[in-house]
């Protein structure tokens, strides 16, 4: 990809000076690392002190990515959905020790009728994907079905002895069970009790009349020698080929701009949000812990932030991960994607966009982008989580 002038990828939008190495990341972002598009956010004890966007948020290129441009955010949909199960939890509708079954009692089939609600959040639940492929890719948009599908699924694992990134099945397992404690689908349970708390321009299952918002975003073909994950997904019978069984149409490339994918709020990956969005959906997390008119104890808050699960081989992605109840933590070893603080956690999205915060720093951050990294030499999340860092005189780890 050809890069555009300085001037071209000048950023828009609000930044404050102690944070200009962010403004100027972002837009060597867009002038020499490839960046179609996009926006970050940041703010810092309570207050916004980044803003910003560049590029453009359509497939011609003639329409301006804004601040409040909206997004695909993939796998960042988790942290949104982890949230409001701690919601859950705090009120009494869910016991994070209770067996999944409790609740859902279809669920305790083929070995998994002793996954926890605890088990579920960290990614140890056993059941990471689907044995055999969808019937047609597009049952992905239908929860009912995908519910009812993942309910049946045999464990791979006895739930609790290992973990394994749940990629979808996350999705249909947790927002199932918002679903049956709150009486509200998944998406519109994150509205009334996420969103509109926190006046947030976050959706799952975005409406048509803002739809306009939305931008396209452009997902390159996978380099020539893929990550493992992948070796492992074209071999019958592999954990990695039933993950890949659960995505349906979200293996294509251009789903992340389809109406019906916007439209369907899958909820492990269908998020659609802005940068600013998912930075103000992590500020109550790295400041004071309330949520509306809901205050969440530390003890939540330490379920959020300290690590449920970890090892070296996650039995998905086959590399090291470490998840908190609900979140991603930072690898401990740096690695080809960013290394985090040890006291930051959040979630990233395929392709890179992340929310995340920062308790020890009183901070948060938000990335939505228009052009999706297929490679560890992208170095576009790197520089701006340094730049972050940088600013508030904490540099990230060496690379």
């Amino acid at each position: 990809m050809g890069t555009r002038s300085t001037a071209d990828a000048a950023p828009r939008g609000t930044c404050a000076p102690a944070f200009e190495p962010v403004r100027e990341a972002f837009a060597r972002n867009l002038a020499e690392r490839g960046e179609r598009g996009g926006a970050v956010c940041v703010t810092l004890d309570g207050e916004v002190v980044v803003d910003l966007a560049g590029g453009v948020a359509d497939r011609a290129g003639e329409r301006p990515w804004e601040p409040d441009t909206l997004a695909m955010v993939w796998s960042c949909t988790k942290g949104a959905l982890a949230l409001g199960v701690h919601l859950l939890l705090e009120a009494g509708e869910l016991d994070f020790d209770a067996p999944v079954a409790q609740y859902w009692p279809e669920f305790a089939v083929g070995g998994k009728a002793e996954a926890t609600v605890a088990m579920a959040l960290s990614h140890q639940a056993g059941i990471p994907g689907l044995v055999e492929p969808l019937a047609t890719p597009e049952l992905v948009f239908d929860f009912d079905a995908m519910v009812e599908r993942t309910a049946a699924e045999p464990a791979r694992w006895c739930p609790g002895t290992q973990h394994g990134y749940h990629s979808f099945t996350f999705g249909w397992i947790v927002g199932e069970l918002i679903r049956r404690a709150s009486g509200m689908a998944p998406g519109a349970f994150l509205r009334e009790r996420v969103a509109e708390p926190l006046d947030l321009d976050l959706w799952l299952g975005l409406p048509e009349a803002e739809d306009h918002r939305a931008a396209y975003v452009e997902y390159p073909p996978l380099p020539d020698d893929p990550e493992p994950f992948y070796v492992e997904a074209r071999r019958s019978g592999t954990v990695q080929q039933s993950v890949l069984n659960s995505w349906g149409r979200f293996v294509e490339p251009e789903v992340c701009s389809l109406r019906a994918a916007r439209a369907a709020g899958v909820p492990g990956a269908g998020g659609m949000a802005s940068a600013r969005a998912l930075a103000l959906l992590y500020r109550p997390l790295a400041t004071d812990g309330r949520i509306g008119d809901v205050q969440l104890s530390e003890r939540a808050q330490a379920r959020m932030r300290s690590v449920q699960a970890a090892g070296a081989v996650d039995v998905v992605t086959l590399g090291p991960s470490r998840f908190s109840s609900g979140f991603q933590k930072g690898l401990v070893e740096p690695g080809p994607w960013p290394s985090l603080p040890e006291s930051l956690f959040g979630h990233g999205g395929q392709g890179g966009s992340f929310g995340y915060a920062d308790p020890a720093q009183r901070l948060s951050l938000g990335y939505v982008t228009g052009r999706h990294a297929v490679s560890p030499d992208d170095r576009r999340v790197h520089a701006l989580i340094d730049a972050v860092y940088a600013s508030v005189g904490r540099l990230a780890q060496p690379r």
